[in-house]
């Protein structure tokens, strides 16, 4: 009986979760390819034990703003100014406006504006109320 349990250490995932954090790694790989940069050495090594746990790495598509989504785990759905754009029925410079103003919150990371959802849903609201959607 003893012999059927085994110690785990480190972090145990599903092997959907290791396929959606493969993913993830994959397309952070690919964003900074055109800047010159790679994976570090140990993003690499966790990709490749991740990939293994996986079983079988099925190609998924993945947009930079689920990149971003999947690596901060817990926190609303995150978009970029134009998906932003599109759901307010503005234009990207609009969007821009907006966060440069504090109208609508958002976080700059990689040379990018992302927006919550949570943003994106009370600004439409807002616009709906005043008549402008």
């Amino acid at each position: 009986m003893a012999e059927d349990i085994t110690a785990a250490a480190g972090v145990l995932v599903s092997q959907q979760v290791a396929k959606d954090l493969v993913s993830a790694l994959d397309k952070l790989a690919e964003l900074a390819g055109p800047r010159g940069s790679k994976l570090s050495p140990r993003l690499e090594s966790i990709r490749r034990k991740l990939l293994a746990h996986s079983d079988t790495h099925e190609v998924v598509s993945i947009s930079e703003c689920d990149v971003v989504d999947l690596l901060l785990s817990g926190s609303d759905p995150l978009f970029d100014v134009s998906t932003a754009a599109q759901q307010l029925g503005l234009t990207s410079a609009g969007v821009r406006y907006l966060i440069r103003r504090n109208r609508i919150a958002a976080t700059f990371s990689a040379g990018r504006w992302f927006i919550p959802a949570e943003e994106i849903a009370a600004h439409r609201a807002a616009r709906q109320a005043a008549g402008k959607l």
